[in-house]
C-alpha cells in the first residue's frame, strides 16, 4: 500500500533547523494535487494550532513536494506536489523552554504487532514559556496539542493519517495503521534529542 510522506522544517530559533514528518494513506500509486493539497494543508493546521505555544520567533514551513512511499518497503515510489507552498506558520508564544523539551502527542491506531499496540508519536517544540507549570504540561499546550492532532485526522479527502511501522528483521515488512484518535501527554514534558546525542 502506497502512503504519502509530509515533512515540515522547524526553524528560527538555536538549535534549528529540525524535520517534522507525517504519514498519509492516500487512493493510488502517485499523489494526486488534490491529495497533496489536502495533506500538506493538515499538517499545517496541526502546526498552525499549537503556534502560541511555540518559542518565540519559531517558524514553521510544511514542504510543497510530498513523497510516496510503498509502506511495506520503505521504498520511493513517486514525487508529487502541492500546487502551491503552504504559508510559513509563525510563533505568537512568548520565551522559551530548555531547547530539548517538547510537547509529546500519541497517535493511537487499532493495530497490535509483536504482541504491543501500534502508536506513534509527534514531537512539538520548541516551547514558549507558557506551555509548562511547575515543570509539566499546561492546560493551554494540553489543549492546543490536542488540537493540532485532531488537525492530521481529518481533511479534503479521503487520505487518513497513518503510523508507519518500518520494514525490520523482526518482522515480514513495514505496515500502516490509521490513526484512529490523538492525545496529548499531560503527565510530563518530552525530550527531543537529534540522532547525534
Amino acid at each position: 500500500m502506497a502512503i504519502a510522506r509530509v515533512r515540515a522544517v522547524v526553524g528560527g530559533v538555536s538549535g534549528l533547523p529540525g524535520l517534522s514528518t507525517f504519514y498519509f494513506h492516500i487512493a493510488g500509486t502517485s499523489v494526486t494535487a488534490a491529495e497533496a493539497n489536502d495533506v500538506t494543508g493538515r499538517v499545517r493546521l496541526c502546526w498552525d494550532a499549537f503556534k502560541a505555544l511555540l518559542a518565540a520567533g519559531t517558524t514553521v514551513l510544511v514542504q510543497q513536494g510530498v513523497d510516496v512511499l510503498d509502506s511495506a518497503s520503505g521504498a520511493l515510489l513517486a514525487k508529487g506536489s502541492a500546487t502551491a507552498a503552504p504559508a510559513v506558520v509563525t510563533s505568537t508564544g512568548v520565551g522559551e523552554l530548555p531547547p530539548a523539551t517538547a510537547m509529546g502527542l500519541r497517535l493511537f491506531t487499532a493495530v497490535v504487532i509483536g504482541g504491543r499496540a501500534l502508536q506513534g508519536r509527534a514531537f512539538l517544540s520548541p516551547l514558549s514559556t507558557n506551555a509548562a507549570t511547575a515543570g509539566v504540561p499546561s492546560s493551554t499546550a494540553i489543549t492546543a496539542a490536542n488540537a493540532a492532532g485532531a488537525a492530521l485526522l481529518t481533511g479534503a479527502t479521503g487520505s487518513t493519517c497513518v503510523v508507519w511501522h518500518r520494514p525490520s528483521i523482526a518482522h515480514t515488512g513495514g505496515l500502516a495503521a490509521d490513526v484512529s484518535s490523538v492525545g496529548a501527554d499531560s503527565a510530563k514534558l518530552w525530550v527531543l534529542r537529534s540522532r547525534r546525542d
